[in-house]
């Protein structure tokens, strides 16, 4: 059995059970602090499961970003890349209602949080790697709050704000912080349940050719 063969098969490769319970803990991470956060501040708690709310992306943009964060961790950074290439469509869409500079104005923002997504799974997959087990998503949320902070005024192009611009600001980072951390907290407890994402093996997630057989002297 080749090293790549042993990293999958073997523990600590990409176990099924670690994709699910990543998954689904970082979405719920995700939810779970938009809920909690509704104490505080009314345009959180149930408003999170309202899709036509700014809230809902707790379980929308939190569902992507763990995506990203378990195929980085799983060694498939590729995929991570076209999922997050979804987003400029996703948030077009979204905005499609407002007239079509609303739209393209939210799809460049779409566009950029997608490469904000995708640069924290790969910081995120580094300090794994570097040994770090516990505590990268207190990187995590301030990343993906400031890249919210840095797209709203770009998806808020085209459209009247009437003063709101700062008020958005405040929201979306709020709302970016929340995603990340609850995103990033859900895989690292997947992680410390199930053991690490990712075995020895290549960065694209296929198996190392087999060496050449043991030379016996």
């Amino acid at each position: 059995m080749s090293a790549g063969t042993a990293g999958r098969d073997g523990g600590g490769g990409e176990p099924a059970l670690f994709i699910l319970a990543a998954v689904a803990a970082g979405t719920t991470g995700s939810v779970a602090l938009g809920i909690a956060l509704g104490a505080l501040l009314p345009p959180f708690g149930i408003e999170v499961f309202d899709p036509g709310q700014p809230a809902s992306q707790c379980v929308s943009i939190g569902f992507i970003t763990t995506a990203c964060l378990v195929l980085f961790r799983t060694g498939r950074p590729r995929v991570a890349v076209l999922i997050a290439l979804m987003l400029p469509a996703f948030f077009a869409a979204s905005a499609w209602p407002r007239g079509t500079g609303a739209a393209v104005a939210s799809a460049a923002a779409g566009g950029a949080l997608g490469g904000a997504l995708v640069c924290l799974a790969a910081a995120f997959d580094a300090l794994a790697d570097a040994g770090y087990r516990f505590g990268k998503f207190l990187v995590a949320g301030p990343l993906v709050g400031g890249a919210y902070l840095a797209i709203t005024p770009l998806a808020a192009l085209g459209e009247p704000h009437g003063g709101r611009l700062i008020a958005s600001m405040v929201f979306n980072t709020l709302l970016g912080i929340v995603i990340g951390d609850g995103a990033a907290l859900g895989v690292e407890a997947a992680e410390a349940a199930f053991g690490p994402g990712r075995g020895p093996g290549p960065r694209d997630g296929s198996a190392l050719p087999p060496g050449p057989p043991p030379v016996v002297e």
